[in-house]
């Protein structure tokens, strides 16, 4: 009787603590669902406690050993859910176009390009599957908890959803790609890509390849190089591409772009149209990227320097790019999300300082609206803004705008030229 009220009390507190996981990893929607069995997996491990004591005759030894067996197959129930939903990736295997129909579609007409604009994604509603595919492609794993603490991350992701939903992150992407699409013309066809979602980069080079492509592009649209994980060339090596004699080749991401940092001018000259512009503080806002530290060896993989040295090269265009068009000097200051200094509310604290009676921010190191924009920033800023009093406007990331499409197809000219 014992082993079973034991063996029982072990099942209640596997489930409890799996749905504990759930609760947190899953989508507002089911969240009901995982806390009512959760509440079973609960109340079923302390009605077997309750019962177990009427037999046991030390009543205390028994209580606290049966409530560690409980707490202890609760954590093993979130580990292990946790562990098995936020690793666990069906990636259906892409099945490899039909050699003579793409042959057949190359054939027609002059050669054809595809281009793959390929992004890290942000769903316009919570998605945990997006979410933790991103965990796998995110530029600097240290950003993210341990693995246990993953799922209160993912909590904390909801929250931030509930608050800004939906996300025009991916909608933002689309309409990009379009505009490159639009002045590429037709000898290129650009196909969207993910990281973290569908349609992966696999997916896209697939279609191209049975649209009757000949070459692929990979557009990287981010400012710098991407990280470790992201290597198109082995993720398409299951394709074959030389089997039907494609070519591959890849841009370079867009922190050298000359004409990045007008897109910042622009939107800077309009807001303060009219104004005093000697009164006026503007944030260029970067990502930032981990050095290493100087008590430590250098690291065999200087990504991150290289990564940290080409944001701060595009940072310093465009703020020299503000300083020309008429912006002071000294109320032009960049400010890192992470990793480097000085921080959001420390660059704000900075033009206050200068006697800013007006103060912009601009993602800068950002490409579009999302999560970081709409929530994260605004955060940071909230605090100094209420003791100052002085509002903190956005300018936005780059998005859609006309101008970044123009960098992108110049990326994608300077390869296919020297292809």
């Amino acid at each position: 009787m014992a082993f079973v009220a034991l063996g029982f009390i072990v099942v209640m507190g596997i489930m409890a603590g799996g749905m504990i996981a759930l609760t947190l990893i899953g989508p507002r929607r089911v969240q009901n669902i995982f806390g009512i069995g959760f509440g079973f997996g609960l109340v079923g491990g302390i009605t077997a406690i309750l019962v177990q004591l009427l037999t046991q005759p030390l009543i205390v030894p028994a209580m606290i050993n049966n409530l560690l067996n409980l707490v202890l197959s609760g954590f093993i129930g979130y580990a292990v859910t946790t562990f098995f939903v936020l690793s666990y990736q069906v990636r259906p295997d892409v099945v490899p176009p039909d050699l003579k129909q793409a042959q057949a579609a190359q054939s027609t007409g002059p050669g054809k390009t595809a281009v793959l604009y390929y992004v890290a994604a942000e769903s316009e509603q919570y998605d945990a599957r997006v979410a933790a595919r991103a965990f796998e492609t995110i530029d600097y794993p240290q950003a993210l908890p341990p693995t246990l603490l993953r799922p209160l991350y993912l909590l904390d992701l909801k929250r931030k959803y509930d608050v800004i939903q939906p996300s025009p992150a991916r909608a933002l992407h689309f309409r990009l790609a379009q505009k490159v699409q639009d002045r590429l013309g037709k000898r290129f066809k650009v196909y969207i890509a993910f990281y973290n979602a569908d349609p992966t980069l696999a997916d896209a080079a697939a279609e191209a390849v049975r649209d009757g492509a000949r070459r692929i592009i990979v557009l990287h649209a981010r400012l710098t190089n991407p990280p470790p994980t992201v290597k198109p060339r082995e993720t398409l090596e299951s394709l074959r591409l030389a089997r039907y004699g494609v070519t591959l080749v890849e841009t370079t991401p867009l922190w050298n772009a000359e004409l990045l940092p007008r897109v910042f001018v622009r939107r800077a000259l309009a807001a303060t149209e009219g104004r005093d512009r000697a009164e006026v503080g503007l944030i260029l806002i970067g990502q930032g990227h981990p050095l290493p530290r100087r008590n430590l060896p250098e690291q065999a993989d200087s990504s991150p320097v290289q990564r940290q040295n080409q944001e701060l090269a595009f940072e310093k265009r465009a703020r020299q790019a503000l300083i020309k068009a008429g912006f002071v000097d000294d109320k032009v200051v960049l400010a890192w999300l992470r990793w480097q200094h000085p921080r959001i509310d420390a660059a704000y604290a900075q033009l206050i300082a200068e006697g800013c009676k007006q103060i912009f921010w601009i993602g800068s190191g950002l490409l579009t609206d999302g999560i970081t924009t709409l929530y994260d920033i605004p955060t940071a800023l909230q605090v100094v803004m209420a003791a100052s009093g002085i509002e903190a406007t956005a300018l936005g990331p780059w998005n859609d705008d006309d101008i970044v499409a123009e960098a992108l197809v110049e990326k994608v000219k300077q390869v296919a030229s020297a292809d």
